[in-house]
């Protein structure tokens, strides 16, 4: 059964003992025993054949499900691949729409919403300090009018202009926010 893997090797190795135990007995005149080796011998030889191509079949049944294996193991790392190019796409976009939810996108500075956190920091702050705290509301005067006049791209040069003065004149324990449209808000 062993070498009936090899079918060659299994019938280089088992015939020629078949052949000389057949005529062993054929020149003992055992007639009865030689034709039973006889039979016996087509009966192993056969066995040794269908052990052969059932090995053959598992064989070529492996090779093809390692085929298998390998395409789906391909096909399963560029679907891992496309995910991971999504999640980053995905991570970028909540880091910018998390930046848009706290940030104005025209001047960069923070929005009210954040603003009104750095608020109640501040006066957590203020109370548990027994301290002071100023808010200064700053409003463009006759912002409207140069909007109009001048259009918005010369509306928008002017608020980022003067978010650009506000920030220089701050200190830097103090908070400057857009508090919409013409507005800036600092706390100090």
């Amino acid at each position: 059964a062993t070498l009936s893997v090899w079918l060659q090797a299994y019938l280089v190795f088992s015939i020629p003992q078949l052949l000389a135990l057949f005529a062993v007995y054929i020149l003992n005149e055992s007639y009865f025993v030689a034709f039973a080796v006889g039979i016996f011998s087509v009966f192993i030889l056969n066995i040794a054949k269908n052990f052969n191509e059932k090995f053959i079949e598992g064989q070529r049944l492996i090779n093809e499900l390692e085929t298998i294996v390998i395409n789906r193991t391909s096909d399963l790392e560029k679907t891992n691949k496309n995910l991971n190019v999504e999640i980053d796409k995905r991570r970028v976009i909540e880091k910018e729409l998390e930046y848009l939810a706290y940030y104005d996108e025209l001047t960069s500075l923070p929005n009210r919403a954040l603003f009104i956190e750095f608020l109640k920091n501040a006066l957590t702050k203020a109370i548990r300090n027994e301290s002071l705290l100023g808010v200064l509301f700053i409003d463009l005067d006759r912002f409207k009018k140069i909007n109009d006049s001048y259009g918005h791209f010369i509306g928008d040069k002017l608020l980022r202009a003067a978010s650009d003065r506000i920030k220089k004149s701050i200190r830097d324990c103090d908070q400057i926010a857009r508090n919409g449209g013409d507005e800036f808000v600092k706390i100090g």
